[in-house]
């Protein structure tokens, strides 16, 4: 099969360096009249000194215009193409934030249904959202998570952190709006709003044939009550249907747990701690973190303790901003 000749990146280095493209057109152009004049039995090279003696001005004219037209014709088609391409950058850049900004305004407002329910919790899923985000922030910065935390990991944890509490809408109200402690059947069936989430965004990622903040979404949802030392809950939905059942899945432990839900696990227990709810009261920043401090390698990763640990500010502002 004869290859296709790609027309566009032949041309494309003469106009964008519109010197080297006019001196290889020159260059050209002398080798054809060299030819020409061979073939008419003629000295190319005594005809055009013969011209530059008799005439020097018309002579270099026609030399200087061989090498000047083409040079200004490539050079006004680069600033043209360098202009289209700028326009072309800003509508690409600016249609891939509106997408970016429908994705995050839709998560909220989805995230929202479950929230609806659960009069308390407030802007909870918008600080938790903040959380995570200055948290792997400070991962990608030093540390083991440098490579693997990338600025698009940050924006899509930001994008789905929301969504961890999405399975929620599956929990009975006696259940999820109980003001005092629910009993260990109850607990069991609460457990389940990570499996009813992580199936309902998993869903929605096997449409896609492309990675999208889904991926992380997915993770988040099954894994942010898992534990680093392996006492949390759960892993995985065992059939594929959709049912508030008890007992369902089991506990990872250490780096099994995805990065993505170690970090909201953390962002999501802080923000309970300094909230208040109808079971109990807010504690103080300082308390949190204390307590956060006490469960290092135990409920949550020692690193991303660490990190915490150094964004004492971001924390108190975040909290401060979306605090109704």
């Amino acid at each position: 099969m004869a290859r296709k000749v790609n027309l566009y990146a032949f041309v494309n280095p003469f106009v964008r360096v519109p010197f080297i493209g006019a001196c290889t057109i020159w260059i050209i152009l002398q080798i054809c009249k060299v030819i020409f004049f061979e073939l008419s039995g003629r000295s190319y090279l005594g005809e055009t000194l013969q011209t530059v003696t008799t005439a020097p001005l018309w002579g270099v004219a026609v030399l200087s215009a061989e090498f000047l037209v083409p040079f200004l014709f490539l050079f006004f088609a680069n600033k043209i193409f360098v202009i289209n391409s700028q326009n072309l950058s800003i509508q690409i850049n600016e249609g891939m934030r509106q997408v970016k900004e429908t994705q995050s305004i839709s998560v909220i407002g989805f995230t929202r249904l479950a929230e609806a329910r659960d009069p308390d919790s407030g802007d909870h899923i918008i600080r938790v959202a903040n959380y995570s985000k200055v948290l792997a922030e400070r991962l990608s910065q030093k540390g083991k998570y440098t490579k693997y935390v990338t600025p698009r990991y940050i924006e899509e944890i930001f994008i789905s952190a929301p969504l961890h509490d999405i399975g929620k809408v599956g929990i009975k109200d006696e259940i999820l709006l109980k003001e005092g402690k629910l009993t260990d059947q109850e607990f069991e069936i609460m457990k389940m709003h990570t499996i009813i989430g992580g199936n309902i965004i998993a869903e929605l990622e096997r449409k896609l044939n492309f990675r999208s903040f889904f991926t992380l979404g997915k993770e988040i949802a099954y894994h942010h009550h898992q534990k680093y030392n392996g006492k949390g809950y759960p892993n995985i939905f065992k059939g594929g249907i959709m049912l508030v059942e008890e007992g369902v899945g089991s506990p990872l432990q250490g780096d099994a747990i995805p990065l993505s839900a170690r970090i909201v696990a953390l962002a999501d227990v802080y923000d309970a701690l300094v909230s208040k709810r109808c079971y109990k009261k807010a504690f103080s920043h300082e308390t949190a973190c204390e307590i956060i401090a006490a469960e290092r390698s135990e409920h949550f990763d020692p690193v991303v303790v660490d990190a915490f640990l150094t964004l004492n500010d971001e924390f108190i502002s975040i909290r401060r901003k979306f605090n109704k």
